[in-house]
């Protein structure tokens, strides 16, 4: 039988789990196979290309979770996306999603524009040396299409903690992001013994407070002047979400 060479469509680069997704095509069909080292994990066969491509967004969102249980490592599934690690294989896909002034607009001078893969292999290489993990992929389909992560304080406010977040503009307005920031709003609640998560969006990031007020944060204030971004001093709102036991998300 003839057949066009193999054509990567996806990977998944973890400690102990590489895995490839590929397809070939020949005499009118297109043939899926998932290997993992080398081993052949799954292999079907498809009357045409785009019903192949669907069906490997599918195994690639089982193969990922696959690897977070294997890994031990934190699966927090909401109504509309995961969250989850970050991997050195969601590289590729960064850049697709972050290269967009309108994003770095609205957070830290921090966030690199242009956005290109160096950016995104030095912002990975920096999330997986974080120790407590504190930094999360937004994920749809097995692929990154977001950050959303909380910085944890020291001392005597180690109780509390800045929720800061930020998703491809492709998949704005379906109620990702408030997933996500309620998810790892409970999640840093839980694991961390806090009684607080806040963040500060600017004056005219009306989406997030919107994302905030939806996901339960109160807005606690007006900063006034408490930031310079792009040479223009700016006003922050102060948003939290407070709760009155320690570690108990519920408890608000």
């Amino acid at each position: 039988m003839s057949t066009q060479p193999l054509r990567g469509l996806w990977s998944i680069t973890a400690p102990g789990a590489d895995i490839v997704c590929a397809l070939s095509a020949g005499c009118g069909t297109v043939e899926l196979v998932v290997e993992q080292g080398g081993e052949v994990l799954h292999r079907e066969t498809y009357p045409d290309y785009s019903t192949a491509h669907e069906r490997s967004r599918a195994l690639r969102a089982e193969c990922d979770e696959k690897v977070c249980r294997l890994q031990q490592q934190p699966w927090l599934r909401t109504p509309t996306c995961v969250l989850r690690p970050w991997r050195l294989s969601d590289a590729p896909a960064l850049p697709i999603h972050a290269n967009n002034p309108a994003i770095g607009r609205n957070l830290r001078d921090g966030f690199p524009y242009p956005y290109t893969l160096d950016s995104a292999l030095a912002f990975i290489a920096g999330a997986q040396a974080l120790q407590p993990l504190c930094r999360f992929a937004i994920v749809l389909g097995g692929e990154a299409v977001g950050s959303i992560g909380f910085t944890l304080h020291p001392n005597v406010e180690r109780v509390s903690a800045e929720v800061g977040y930020w998703l491809g503009e492709s998949c704005w307005g379906r109620g990702i992001t408030t997933d996500a920031v309620r998810a790892v709003t409970r999640y840093a609640i839980t694991h961390h013994g806090l009684t607080r998560v806040y963040a500060v969006p600017y004056e005219w990031n009306t989406a997030s407070f919107k994302v905030l007020e939806k996901a339960g944060y109160s807005c606690e204030g007006r900063m006034r002047r408490s930031a310079i971004k792009d040479g223009q001093i700016v006003d922050q709102l102060l948003y939290a979400f407070v709760v009155s036991e320690p570690g108990n998300p519920d408890a608000v």
